[in-house]
């Protein structure tokens, strides 16, 4: 199955049934504020992962063995970030957060996420990368942490598509592989990115956090070690700022990176 008809055949398919799944989500009470208090169908992100997951099976009908491990890995992490939307509380946020939980003896909904999520992370690299210490430990925490930044920048309509997109599309133009998971996934988003960018439906952890884990498992198997550390140093980087930042706050100080996240939106 190629990858143009992967792309294409998720695009389409989102498209046709997001206008009628997002008023289910709305009938169904499926719903939660964002940051400006509209009450927006969530988490919506449910519908593109469930037109990827779809493709991904279908396509393992005509594939090897991997594509049921990427589709496993992926449909754990999914349900993962499903939970979390829908059970999560906001009490306690970041790592610090997570720690203060455990403090006060009980786990947070995101430090099991993140404890699940980093066991699937060391399951994809271990089946898609390199199995050497070193390359395992990185790569494990390449997927983890690309994970954990998308999550991140979930705070403003289309702010994490336009991200996701333009690595996507970089990946996809400079490295032609055939990894299915990539296309398979960049197709529904597609499809969904202006539904998020006008603030019609907000994403949610179901579909950002699937976003870096996708992205994690096609870097692991594209670049080399130099470059993933240069990778790893930045996302470290980021989380150690996000922990004491606002990375919107970041964003807003420069008019080049508040043009590019602000473009699109109804305010704007």
């Amino acid at each position: 199955m190629s990858s143009l008809f992967l792309l294409l055949s998720g695009y389409l398919v989102t498209k046709a049934v997001l206008p009628l799944s997002l008023r289910a989500m709305l009938r169904g009470g499926l719903i939660a504020e964002n940051y400006q208090g509209v009450l927006l169908p969530f988490p919506a992100g449910l519908i593109p992962v469930t037109v990827f997951l779809s493709l991904v099976a279908i396509h393992g009908l005509w594939s090897t063995s991997g594509t049921w491990t990427v589709f496993f890995l992926c449909f754990g992490l999914a349900l993962l970030g499903l939970w979390d939307d829908l059970k999560g509380s906001p009490d306690y946020k970041g790592f610090r957060g997570h720690l203060k939980a455990l403090s006060e003896g009980h786990f947070s909904t995101g430090f099991i996420k993140a404890s699940v999520g980093g066991l699937l992370a060391l399951c994809g690299a271990w089946s898609l990368g390199e199995r050497e210490t070193e390359h395992l430990i990185i790569n494990t925490l390449l997927i983890a942490l690309l994970t954990n930044f998308f999550n991140l920048l979930d705070l403003r309509p289309g702010r994490t598509l336009k991200i996701f997109l333009a690595i996507a599309v970089l990946f996809l133009w400079f490295f032609p592989v055939d990894h299915f998971w990539l296309p398979a996934l960049l197709g529904p988003m597609v499809a969904y990115f202006p539904w998020d960018l006008t603030a019609r439906g907000m994403l949610g952890d179901t579909g950002a956090n699937l976003l870096g884990f996708v992205l994690g498992l096609s870097l692991i198997t594209l670049w080399g070690l130099p470059e993933k550390l240069i990778i790893l140093v930045v996302l470290i980087g980021i989380q150690i700022y996000a922990e004491k930042f606002s990375i919107t706050e970041l964003i807003e100080r420069y008019p080049i990176l508040r043009y590019m996240d602000r473009w699109g939106r109804p305010e704007h």
